[in-house]
């Protein structure tokens, strides 16, 4: 049986190792003579391998069927609905009027119970 805590692990895992590739790709300039930019986003990535590998490893917690439920909740995808407007409404209005409508409203959603 799954538990909650080992599919968090395997995400992480999983999230670690695009990190891991996508920083491979950025450029080192040959006169850098200090940390390269592939530094820390391959520290993040190693972070995130070792604590979600760890996580799947010893992966005891909720059964994955009992948290999926509890997600499953009309306010969780209000939340992303908000969220999503948010970020699609980011290059058209002026971000100090955006955030704190952004703000109010997942706040709103949120306090809900």
């Amino acid at each position: 049986m799954y538990t909650s805590n080992r599919l968090l692990g395997g995400i992480t895992l999983l999230a670690g190792v695009a990190i891991w590739l996508a920083a491979d790709g950025i450029q080192i300039p040959a006169d850098s003579h200090t940390l390269s930019p592939q530094f820390f986003p391959k520290l993040l990535a190693a972070a995130l391998v070792a604590l979600g590998g760890l996580l799947f490893i010893l992966g005891q917690g909720q059964p994955l069927v009992a948290v999926l439920g509890k997600i499953r909740q009309p306010r969780n995808y209000q939340l992303v609905g908000c969220t999503l407007l948010f970020t699609l409404a980011f290059g058209h209005v002026d971000y100090r009027l955006l955030c704190p409508v952004y703000i109010a409203a997942a706040l709103w959603v949120l306090g809900r119970r």
